[in-house]
């Protein structure tokens, strides 16, 4: 349960015990600190009150808030008056978020899962989280067992949550509301046909590589015999969903993180194509990785970091819980692009391909870089344009003859 743990000292017990509380954010710039539960239950069950303190604007995400806390009883009255002090050093926040359903009291309470979802939303939207409602639904369908947002009917939205799923919605929902990934949160995703397993830090497939898989899918007949080399893996989507689809491919890959490196394993594993799938965790840079050496494939399929330096800073916060070399490509973007195109000549057969996903600007410079870059062999043959109609993929070939 998201809250506050804080020092409670109790003069008129004469002891030091711990009282938890939640602090809901009722205003962008004020916290109203709620009481929900009294010395564990022990002593007195205090009923709730609230002490609102305005803070200043830049401390409304803050990770630590600071009080001192005095109970006295009042006498005729059969309950206790919370007096809040807010001080520097007592107290501090377990989460970084603050808006928690369990600070809200009452008949104000989501009871209901169409009441969570509404509730949730609400809260996206005032924080700014991107497609606020969608990611309520998908959370709050995934904390209570459910496969997809189609299970969602009308008589699973008019169910009241029991204690324990409205615990889980909420601390989902408080991850979200850090920009955390809807992937990261629920685990797992679906990428064409297939459920991946996710988890931070590694790579979330975007929609593009979808439609990449499909492209190379289409060059290719599931009776064709062949080896494939995937430089950087991820979550294993394009990798695993070749295999699928290609039951007399093998294809090995490349990939510099171990987290990336075991998610593919175990996504492959899940999806019974690990005997097909081989993996080294090595890092292609200006020389061919030894662990390639002697080998010979039909294509390269990749995905890189493609993500000029400078352009990182502008990437959404989703994206800041993600690994950043998954993303930055140096200062052009290019960086692994070059890599793989200078030293593909090596441990390509003559005519296989390269596919490549890369930034919507680069196909025209990709196209001119080999133009002069004989030694790499290497000819752009086309570019194509993804579903929003940008220029998203290239295909390149090895010449048949050098020079």
């Amino acid at each position: 349960m998201a809250g506050l743990t804080a020092k409670l000292t109790c003069p008129h017990l004469m002891a030091t015990c711990w009282h938890k509380f939640t602090v809901c954010v009722k205003f962008q710039s004020s916290y109203t600190i709620c009481v929900q539960k009294a010395f564990g239950g022990r002593f007195h069950h205090l009923k709730p009150h609230s002490y609102r303190h305005t803070l200043p604007a830049s401390e409304t995400s803050c990770k630590e808030l600071d009080s001192n806390f005095t109970t006295r009883r009042h006498p005729g009255h059969n309950h206790s008056t919370i007096r809040t002090f807010i001080s520097k050093h007592n107290f501090c926040i377990r989460h970084l978020c603050t808006d928690s359903v369990d600070g809200i009291v009452g008949r104000d309470k989501p009871q209901t899962v169409q009441e969570a979802i509404k509730y949730w939303s609400k809260q996206f939207i005032a924080r700014n989280v991107p497609e606020a409602e969608i990611s309520a639904k998908y959370i709050i369908a995934h904390a209570v067992g459910l496969k997809q947002l189609g299970d969602l009917t009308y008589n699973v939205l008019r169910r009241k949550l029991l204690d324990d799923e409205q615990d889980f919605v909420n601390n989902l929902c408080e991850q979200r509301l850090t920009r955390m990934p809807v992937q990261y949160i629920i685990g797992e995703w679906d990428f064409r046909n297939l459920t991946l397993l996710m988890r931070p830090p590694v790579f979330v497939p975007c929609p593009e590589t979808e439609e990449f898989v499909e492209l190379v899918l289409d060059h290719y007949s599931p009776s064709d015999k062949l080896h494939f080399l995937e430089v950087g893996c991820g979550t294993g989507a394009i990798c695993i969903s070749l295999l699928v689809e290609l039951p007399k491919a093998h294809i090995t890959v490349i990939e510099k993180s171990r987290e990336a490196c075991e998610l593919t394993k175990a996504n492959a594993t899940r999806l019974g194509v690990i005997d097909r799938l081989t993996i080294h965790q090595d890092e292609w840079g200006t020389e061919l990785p030894s662990c390639l050496h002697g080998n010979t494939f039909d294509a390269i399929v990749s995905n890189p970091p493609y993500i000029a330096h400078e352009h990182l800073k502008s990437v959404g916060d989703e994206v800041r819980h993600m690994d950043n070399g998954a993303l930055d490509g140096g200062t052009d973007g290019l960086y692994h692009i070059k890599n793989i195109c200078q030293q593909a000549r090596h441990i390509l057969k003559e005519d296989a391909f390269i596919w490549l996903e890369t930034d919507t600007y680069h196909s025209d410079i990709i196209d001119a870089w080999l133009q002069q870059q004989p030694n790499t062999r290497l000819t752009f043959i086309k570019m194509y344009r993804d579903f929003a109609n940008k220029p998203r993929f290239c295909q390149l070939q090895v010449k048949k003859e050098y020079g």
